[in-house]
């Protein structure tokens, strides 16, 4: 009543596109006033003249009163670019209601409020005033004459960009006089990024992440290991899409016969046809970069972005149909992968199984701050206070309280260190390297190749904290060797062995080991739980016996 009754004769979206299309052509003669009140023949009083006062009207009418303004503003490339496009789909189409939709969907585009007014389906039904499902008919139909793209998974229209012949032959020669790397560029547009499995994440207080790689299927298949690929990007699973369908047995020998739980291959029923698009917006990159060329054609440099944009939508609409699971366009490989998966819920359990299977071990830490990699610098500060203090033997019971960053890291990382956290076991392992380094020099990069590999997959962030807990409680100090120099142990070099592991060995003192052995054995015998002051507990339990 307040809404609909207050923009009639327009459609609330089209009184919206009236107000914001107008904003951006504020230094006009033609405004949302004259539009409203004047005499032109495409202003509102004649179209209600015309059509009667029970006529509603979609943002079309909108269109058509500010289309020569759209002509003229050739330095508004958002507001120019959009109308190019929807004139030369205009000429080809025939009946009123495409260019309607046309009309409404180029209006949409101009105003450019993907937060609060996207380009979807929806929207341009509510512009129109038409039912979402007549909405959806003459979608599908312009899709078919190739007018536009739809994302199904945004549920995002656009339309398609007509180039010119000089822009079209130069693309060509470009892409001719050098090959272009679909994969490499494949990775930089694909929204396609990284899958979380939402499951474990939840259960483990952590954020693990697969991420998506492409590969031609000749180079996957000569692989010997996937471990280059988790070295070369940092991620706890892989999704590998292949760009060419390939022989599923021959797919699934190969997954076989690397025996890697982390790795999932998507592997096309058909070939991805989108090559020609990739290679069209690696020349456009390649242009916009050519200084020669942009000086001699000022003209086409809107041009340009506007249709590298397009072709970045292009290519994205075709990965979505191809390699979402939900349009059943792809099968699965992989050691766990067990029958079909045709939605993303079952997709999305199955990353989390992998999970359960591989990182089953992982300690949960409940503070996603310092549970990662790379921490900031805030927290990074913080994290060093608490093992300079750890290493010095202060009281650290003043941070079992408080909100102070110190204080939760704390609290995360050792007061909730039960066995069902998987933390004891965690400290059990830095325990026996600290053992195994015994009267020998042991690499750091050891402990981290088994803290960051199968079972428990530790971030760095607070591996450090609990090497400075056990060697805290060394009864003589350990020597740490950066590239064989001794160094001092400090929080510091805690930190930078965090960066370079490799760089970094432990030795210590067999006596030492010999002692920390004996004194766990009386630990066991007494009952005393891992704690402070635990020789003092240790005589207790001698008196009490």
């Amino acid at each position: 009543k307040i809404v609909c009754q207050g923009c009639y004769p327009l459609t609330t979206v089209a009184a919206y596109l009236l107000l914001h299309i107008s904003w951006k052509m504020a230094q006009n003669e033609r405004t949302i006033f004259t539009f409203l009140a004047g005499q032109d023949v495409n202003g509102l009083p004649a179209l209600i003249k015309k059509y009667g006062e029970k006529h509603y009207f979609g943002g079309e009418v909108i269109y058509d009163y500010f289309e020569n303004t759209f002509r003229e503003e050739v330095k508004n490339t958002q507001v120019h670019g959009e109308w190019l496009k929807a004139d030369y789909v205009l000429e080809q189409v025939t009946t009123e209601e495409e260019k309607s939709f046309i009309k409404n969907l180029a209006l949409l585009e101009m105003v450019h409020k993907e937060n609060e007014m996207p380009v979807t389906e929806e929207n341009i039904a509510l512009a129109l005033g038409i039912s979402l499902e007549k909405c959806e008919k003459i979608r599908k139909i312009l899709e078919k004459k190739q007018f536009l793209v739809y994302r199904k998974a945004t549920n995002h229209c656009r339309l398609k960009n007509n180039i010119g012949v000089n822009l079209e032959e130069e693309m060509k020669r470009v892409i001719a006089s050098s090959k272009t790397d679909i994969r490499n560029v494949l990775s930089k547009v694909a929204e396609m990024q990284y899958e979380l499995p939402k499951r474990y994440n939840l259960h483990f207080k952590m954020t693990r992440f697969f991420e998506y790689e492409f590969f031609h299927s000749t180079e996957l298949l000569e692989l010997k290991t996937f471990k280059y690929l988790f070295d070369d990007r940092f991620s706890d699973g892989k999704i590998i899409l292949l760009l060419e369908h390939t022989d599923s047995d021959s797919v699934e020998k190969f997954v076989q016969k690397l025996q890697d739980e982390r790795v999932i291959i998507m592997n096309p029923h058909k070939d991805f046809s989108g090559g020609n698009l990739v290679e069209q917006y690696e020349a456009i990159k390649k242009l916009k970069k050519n200084q020669e060329f942009l000086d001699e054609n000022k003209a086409i440099i809107t041009e340009l972005e506007i249709y590298q944009q397009d072709l970045y939508f292009e290519i994205n609409s075709m990965l979505e149909d191809v390699y979402r699971i939900e349009n059943k366009n792809c099968e699965l490989h992989g050691i766990c992968v067990e029958g079909q998966v045709n939605s993303r819920q079952h997709f999305n359990r199955l990353l989390s199984d992998i999970c359960d299977q591989y990182y089953h071990k992982a300690p949960r830490v409940n503070h996603e701050l310092i549970n990662r990699n790379n921490l900031s610098a805030q927290i990074r500060k913080a994290r060093n206070k608490l093992m300079s203090e750890i290493l010095e033997h202060k009281d650290m019971s003043i941070y079992l309280k408080g909100t102070s960053a110190e204080a939760t890291i704390y609290r995360a990382a050792f007061m909730r260190a039960g066995d069902e956290s998987g933390i004891p076991y965690t400290v059990n392992i830095i325990k026996d390297f600290v053992y195994a380094s015994a009267g020998k020099m042991n690499e750091f990069s050891e402990l981290y190749d088994i803290l960051q590999g199968k079972n428990l997959g530790i971030r760095k962030g607070i591996i450090s904290l609990y090497i400075a807990k056990v060697l805290s409680e060394l009864s003589d100090l350990p020597v740490i060797y950066c590239q064989n120099k001794e160094v001092a142990l400090t929080s510091e070099i805690l930190a930078n062995i965090d960066l370079r592991p490799v760089d970094y060995s432990l030795y210590v003192e067999k006596s030492t080991v010999e002692k920390e052995k004996y004194l766990k054995s009386l630990e066991k015998l007494y009952s005393v739980e891992d704690g402070n002051q635990n020789l003092e507990k240790i005589v207790d339990g001698m008196l009490g016996w």
